[in-house]
């Protein structure tokens, strides 16, 4: 089955660290992470622990020499082995200068590798 994305996502290793939050704004888990792949719209991120799907949560990603820092809404988790997850997020706070970065590198990677 395609498919039908928003925009383009190209595989990608980037540290990250991430705080997300309980329904009052309260911060709930920390933990720090890999990016497996990611886009303007969203990442997909590996995690020791299972986190609440709907939960707000907000990123430190390393991208080359820039830390980047986007929010957004965890979308789904999957347990793919014990305190192994894959967790999806949409971004629905980004600022221009984050959006722009990330645009730019998935731009170049997606050229690289011929899927744009």
């Amino acid at each position: 089955m395609a498919e039908n994305r928003q925009h383009p996502r190209v595989k990608a290793v980037h540290l990250i660290h991430f705080t997300s939050f309980d329904p009052l704004d309260v911060p709930e888990k920390m933990g720090i992470g890999a990016t497996l792949d990611l886009s303007v719209g969203g990442i997909k991120f590996w995690a020791t622990e299972s986190l609440p799907v709907g939960a707000v949560i907000d990123f430190e990603i390393a991208i080359a020499d820039e830390i980047l820092s986007p929010g957004g809404r965890i979308v789904h988790v999957c347990e793919v082995e014990e305190d192994r997850y894959i967790v999806g997020v949409e971004f629905t706070r980004i600022c221009i200068f984050d959006m722009e970065r990330i645009r730019a590198f998935v731009t170049g990677r997606a050229a690289v590798r011929g899927t744009i």
